[in-house]
C-alpha cells in the first residue's frame, strides 16, 4: 500500500516539495481542461518532459543517493492523478485523460453535484449519471479510474462500472467518531 496526497492546488513548488519527500501519488483537485494536465505535467516530470529539479540523488525519494537509478525510474514509480468535479471538466474529460503520462483520473462526486446545483446530493440522478458516464469513458480511453463512494451499495455499484480504486470515509469523521466514542464510553463508566 502507498499513501495518496491530495494538494490544495497544483505548483511546482508543492509538486517538488512531495515528490522529492519520496510521495509517488498525487491527486489534483478541480482540473477542467487537457491545458492544466500538461502543465502539472510538466511540474511533476524531470526533463525534458518538465522541469522538477534535479536533486533526486539528495532526497528521500532517491533514498539519499542510495538508488541509482531513481531518475530513471522515476517515471513509472509516480502516479499523477487529475481529479475531474465540474462539468466543465466533463465537458474537457477527453483532453484531460489523453495527457501522456497520468496515472489515472480520479473523481470528485461532492463537487460535481454541489456545480450541477444539487447541493452535496451525489445521488442526484444528473450527478449519478454524469459519474458513470465518466467512469466508463475513461475506462474506453484507456486510463483507470477512481472516486469516492458513500454508502457500500455505491462502493459495489462503482466497482460493478469497473472503478480501480474507491475511497470510502475520512480521517476525520473516524477521529471523531473515535473522540465521541471514547466521551461516551467514559461518560457511561463515571454516571454509572
Amino acid at each position: 500500500m502507498t499513501p495518496v496526497v491530495r494538494v490544495p492546488e497544483a505548483g511546482t513548488g508543492i509538486f517538488k516539495q512531495l515528490l522529492d519527500a519520496g510521495v509517488q501519488n498525487i491527486i489534483i483537485p478541480k482540473v477542467e481542461t487537457g491545458e492544466e494536465v500538461e502543465k502539472i505535467m510538466y511540474w511533476a516530470s524531470y526533463a525534458p518532459r518538465g522541469n522538477r529539479g534535479f536533486g533526486a540523488t539528495a532526497v528521500r525519494a532517491g533514498y539519499y543517493g542510495r538508488h541509482a537509478d531513481y531518475l530513471d525510474r522515476a517515471v513509472d514509480e509516480i502516479c499523477i492523478l487529475p481529479q475531474i468535479e465540474s462539468p466543465k471538466g466533463i465537458e474537457n474529460l477527453e483532453d484531460i485523460v489523453k495527457v501522456p503520462g497520468i496515472g489515472g483520473i480520479f473523481l470528485g462526486p461532492i463537487d460535481l453535484a454541489v456545480e450541477m446545483g444539487h447541493g452535496i446530493d451525489i445521488f442526484h440522478p444528473e450527478v449519478a449519471n454524469a459519474m458513470d458516464y465518466m467512469i466508463k469513458r475513461i475506462q474506453e480511453l484507456g486510463k483507470i479510474v477512481g472516486t469516492i463512494a458513500l454508502t457500500p451499495e455505491q462502493a459495489k455499484h462503482f466497482a460493478d462500472l469497473g472503478v480501480s480504486f474507491l475511497a470510502v470515509g475520512a480521517d476525520t469523521a473516524f477521529l471523531a467518531q473515535g473522540a465521541d466514542n471514547t466521551l461516551n464510553t467514559f461518560k457511561k463508566a463515571i454516571e454509572s
